[in-house]
């Protein structure tokens, strides 16, 4: 659980809606490797200072998580992803991690960091 929250966020609280918990874990199963989660979790209040963070923010609904895995890129990770969400979910490309959601509806992009 505290992978998903940052220590630089100041509340206690911390929201992980269940589809992201299978998500992650149906991508590990797939990569045999262990997902390293950048961000997972934010308050609104931690989410107002993040550089370029939305402030509808899937992160703030427990549904998103910046993620990474050792030697497989961020392209790759996305289509890892892509397998398990299909018609829904968000997904969008950064240079060192990818972004993954459990949204109702479809969002993909590519990121500019």
């Amino acid at each position: 659980m505290k992978e998903f929250h940052s220590r630089k966020d100041p509340c206690d609280t911390v929201i992980i809606d269940p589809r992201l918990i299978d998500l992650l874990e149906n991508i590990r199963r797939l990569t045999g490797k262990p997902v390293h989660i950048n961000s997972g979790y934010r308050s609104k209040e931690y989410n107002r200072i993040i550089k370029n963070a939305s402030p509808k923010s899937q992160h703030c609904e427990g549904k998103a998580a910046d993620i990474w895995i050792e030697g497989i890129s961020p392209e790759k990770v996305a289509q890892y992803a892509e397998c398990f969400l299909g018609a829904s979910g968000g997904i969008g490309i950064y240079h060192t991690f990818t972004h993954v959601d459990v949204r109702s509806g479809k969002s993909r992009w590519k990121g500019a960091y």
